[in-house]
């Protein structure tokens, strides 16, 4: 039940039985919810997941961000790439899937992200110099 409410953003339903839940059966929420239309529900799995299991959120940041993607919803793509760290690589593997699904409002945000981290690499390289 709780599954089908993250995929859904139902989020008193998520929030309700979330208490009820063993800890291994919640791993999975956040990367489900993220490719809902509610960003709290999103905003809610990420802080259960941060304190109940932080190695595995940062696991399932990704699946998150191509669930995120692949559902066009970028309130929650912006949220999750403010709180998880992704490398250069990530970026890329993000625009190709939104190329794939033609979503150019999304490539153009990755584009933007990818030229900072471009950007950064280059500023590290100089000051290690």
């Amino acid at each position: 039940a709780i599954e089908s409410a993250a995929c859904s953003g139902h989020y008193r339903i998520v929030k309700y039985l979330y208490g009820k839940l063993e800890e291994s059966c919640a791993d999975h929420l956040f990367e489900r919810a993220a490719g809902s239309r509610s960003l709290r529900t999103v905003k809610f799995l990420f802080k259960k997941m941060d304190e109940d299991n932080p190695v595995m959120l940062q696991i399932n940041g990704m699946d998150a961000m191509f669930n995120a993607i692949r559902n066009n919803q970028m309130r929650n793509i912006k949220y999750i790439y403010g709180l998880i760290h992704f490398d250069y690589y990530q970026l890329h593997k993000f625009k190709r899937l939104s190329l794939k699904n033609s979503y150019k409002h999304i490539v153009d945000y990755f584009d933007e992200k990818i030229n900072e981290h471009r950007d950064e690499i280059v500023s590290n390289d100089e000051y290690c110099s």
